[in-house]
């Protein structure tokens, strides 16, 4: 397809499929042929995907060429924390968490995700005080 959202919508079917490698490649794709925000859904797919899989230096990768593009995306920074979570870098997790709550106080996941921080490591006052 030509239109970037069905291509996108296509490298799902694919993944869910268990078609990664096409996905990737058609994601890749789209992400490459985009310098601005335009590929934003493709690139949070290849971010959950290499999360899945299990490879957290590659979304780490893709979630940071993502903000270079747009470094204003609560969604973005709120991905990234969940990418540094998923690593063990609790406080690099935090600050991305909190970057996107000072970025769109109405952001939900953003304090939800910040507040399961603390929660996960047993800080229930902390947490509290999050939300």
């Amino acid at each position: 397809p030509a239109d970037k959202q069905a291509r996108v919508k296509s490298a799902q079917v694919k993944l869910l499929a268990g078609d990664s490698a096409s996905a990737i490649a058609e994601l890749d794709a789209i992400v490459k042929s985009n310098t601005n925000d335009d590929s934003l859904q493709a690139e949070v797919v290849l971010v959950l995907h290499h999360l899945k899989s299990n490879a957290p230096d590659k979304a780490l990768r893709t979630v940071d060429a993502a903000l270079q593009k747009s470094p204003n995306s609560p969604l973005l920074h709120n991905l990234k924390g969940m990418v540094l979570r998923s690593s063990a870098n609790i406080e690099g997790a935090r600050e991305a968490f909190l970057r996107a709550q000072g970025l769109d106080a109405t952001f939900y996941p953003a304090v939800q995700n910040r507040a399961m921080s603390y929660v996960e490591v047993g800080d229930f006052d902390t947490a509290a005080k999050v939300y």
